[in-house]
């Protein structure tokens, strides 16, 4: 494995060098829809000792793009909003049903015409997405059962001290369907020089906790890691109604896959998202984290049907609540490599283990959504990562804290 890596990780990283993602990450990070995001995990939360995965921290930047429609003869039209929709003329089919005997008024309406009821009878479908695109800071914390243990204390099949510090930035594509496919490309640093030691030692100094030695830790070297994420598509919930129950959300079920090459981590991901609650929004029409892009409109997704009233012009106000809900998440995870167990490919570390070939992971909190913000809290639960250790699926257990809001 040591010596494969380097050469699979350079052919890698030619897919983030393609001029289409380049530029596609240029133009949208020069938009003018600007979101933040803070993303707090630790086991504190769980009011359990500090062990294994003990403490995540991340600071993101995201710029949401323009809408695009790609015609059926492959011309690719650019939209600043996903409404005022006046150039696109539906050749209806013969067979004319109710819910295509009107001009959509907005892309996800259209998406909805073409894609799900079939309306046009030139084309099967079409293509309605949108580009996402950012850029992170982050410092991840890895420490073993007992943190005050020297290195001839350490217990048997007990992980290392890792820390690993990195930057990265993606580009996201969103469809109208809620599939969507994102680039990750990072570079950090692991080992001593990420000051995983030193921020953890301080922390614990200030709150007078228990004094991690860090005796002994992976060694440091240079990480570059490229991620591909894909989000399957969740089927459409729009009706063509007047009733509000009828185009509201309650529940989705997303699967997804994910693949990480680097010379930190070399895993496959396959999981399943599961979204219960009130008007859940869609990842396509809440980009970027689903904050109502309709905020105007107090009929959320509710097509603007000609023998409907329309509704009533108001300010738009910044924090209306919008939508609250359940989630709940289980990830099952193949791996060839972790080196924050395992060790670097570049140099050898002093004390190091074998990492499980595969681990499980299940996540359950709750999110609350409002017109510009959002907040949620959450739990995870991880079966074993070291080999040896027998299985437990609630090997492990951290919280997490997210919170964020457009600018």
């Amino acid at each position: 494995m040591r010596r494969i890596l380097p050469c699979l990780l350079m052919t890698s990283l030619p897919v983030l060098a393609e001029p289409d993602l380049i530029d596609i990450y240029q133009t949208t990070t020069q938009g003018k829809h600007d979101a933040y995001s803070i993303d707090v995990e630790n086991d504190f939360f769980t009011w359990v000792s500090d062990r294994y995965y003990t403490n995540g921290l991340r600071y993101s930047r995201i710029w949401t793009g323009d809408y695009f429609l790609k015609h059926a003869d492959g011309d690719i039209t650019a939209y600043k909003e996903d409404k005022k929709l006046t150039d696109y003329n539906l050749s209806y089919k013969p067979d004319l049903r109710d819910e295509c005997d009107f001009q959509p008024t907005t892309l996800y309406q259209l998406h909805y015409q073409v894609n799900v009821l079939g309306c046009d009878k030139n084309t099967d479908g079409i293509d309605i997405y949108q580009y996402h695109a950012g850029w992170y800071a982050a410092n991840l914390i890895y420490t073993p059962f007992d943190i005050t243990a020297t290195r001839d204390e350490f217990q048997p099949f007990d992980r290392p001290f890792a820390g690993y510090t990195y930057v990265g930035g993606f580009v996201q594509t969103r469809y109208a369907d809620d599939a969507s496919t994102r680039y990750d490309l990072q570079v950090g640093i692991l080992g001593r020089a990420s000051l995983s030691e030193d921020i953890q030692q301080k922390w614990h100094c200030i709150w007078e906790l228990d004094h991690p030695t860090w005796d002994t830790q992976i060694a440091t070297e240079p990480a570059v890691q490229l991620n591909v994420r894909h989000d399957f598509a969740i089927p459409s919930w729009m009706k063509v109604d007047d009733d509000p129950l009828a185009n509201t959300r309650y529940l989705d079920i997303q699967p997804y896959i994910m693949g990480e090459l680097g010379n930190v981590f070399v895993r496959a991901r396959a999981g399943l998202n599961l979204r219960v609650g009130y008007n859940v929004r869609g990842y396509f029409s809440g980009a970027p984290f689903q904050s109502s892009i309709l905020k105007e409109n107090d009929r959320g997704h509710l097509p603007n049907l000609p023998n409907l009233p329309e509704p009533k012009k108001t300010e738009p106000e910044r924090f209306n609540f919008v939508s609250v809900y359940l989630f709940l998440n289980y990830e099952e995870t193949a791996v060839w490599h972790n080196a924050t167990i395992e060790g670097g490919v570049l140099r050898d570390s002093e004390y190091t283990q074998d990492a499980a070939s595969r681990f499980k992971t299940i996540g359950y909190g709750v999110r609350v959504e409002w017109s510009g913000a959002f907040l949620s809290f959450g739990f995870k639960e991880r079966s074993p990562e070291i080999e040896g250790i027998p299985f437990n699926d609630r090997h492990h257990r951290w919280g997490e804290v997210q919170w964020g809001m457009l600018l």
